[in-house]
Formats: structure tokens, sequence, C-alpha cells
């Protein structure tokens, strides 16, 4: 199934997906960015079978976040070219939905573009390098 934003009910609850992002001031960038890969990974899986409500305190900072991340982790990961793939622009979608989004945590989501994009040359030199005998 593709998500979309805004996708009609289907009268399936949305799954619960929860993690800890409000601890993201007192974490390493390497844990912070692992800990995006396991929020990515859950919200991609839930989608295949409903609908995902990302929450937090006020939903303009780090849940805004979240969901540019997985905007970024869609179109780096998953190859889906329809996703936007300037931060600006991923989050001007989001704020077209979400008007009160604050891009708060900028510095986060450039981390997690930098390493999608590094995660995304090493298996593209995996798949290049031959196999040994």
């Amino acid at each position: 199934l593709e998500y979309r934003a805004g996708s009609p009910w289907n009268g399936t609850p949305p799954r619960i997906v929860s993690h800890a992002v409000h601890q993201w001031h007192s974490e390493q960038k390497d844990a912070i960015l692992r800990q995006i890969d396991a929020v990515n990974a859950d919200i991609w899986e839930a989608l295949q079978t409903g609908t995902v409500v990302i929450h937090g305190l006020a939903g303009i900072h780090r849940a805004a976040c979240i969901v540019a991340c997985h905007c970024l982790y869609r179109r780096h990961v998953l190859g889906q070219r329809d996703v936007p793939e300037e931060t600006a622009d991923v989050y001007a979608k989001i704020m077209s939905a979400r008007p009160c989004v604050s891009p708060a945590y900028q510095h986060i989501l450039l981390a997690y573009e930098a390493h999608l994009v590094q995660k995304t040359l090493r298996k593209s030199e995996e798949v290049s390098l031959p196999k040994s005998p």
C-alpha cells in the first residue's frame, strides 16, 4: 500500500508506534540517528496496513521533525521520487497540512539526511563491488 497524507479513514485505528524522542537533547548524534531509523522503519511498517498519527506535546517541533525525517527516509531509503528531496520543500509540504509547524530541530534533520545519503552510498558500493571467489 502507498501512503498519502490525508488518506481517507478506513475504520482501522492508527497503530501506536512509541519512541522517546523527547530525550534527544541528552543523546549523542549517532544514537539519535539510529533511533530515527527505528522510528521510520516502524512508521513504514504500520503504513502498510493502515494509518499512523505522529503525536507530540504540541505537534509543532519534534513531531514535525519526525515527519520530515520520514519523508527523507522514503526518498533516500525507499527510493520514492514523488517525495520532496530538499528539506525546505519537505517542511513546506508539512506546513501546507499543518501551518503551525515550526522547522525546529533543523540540525537533526540535516544530520539525518547526511546519514541517509551515506547509507545509500554504502549500499550502492556494496552492490557494485565484485564478489570474491
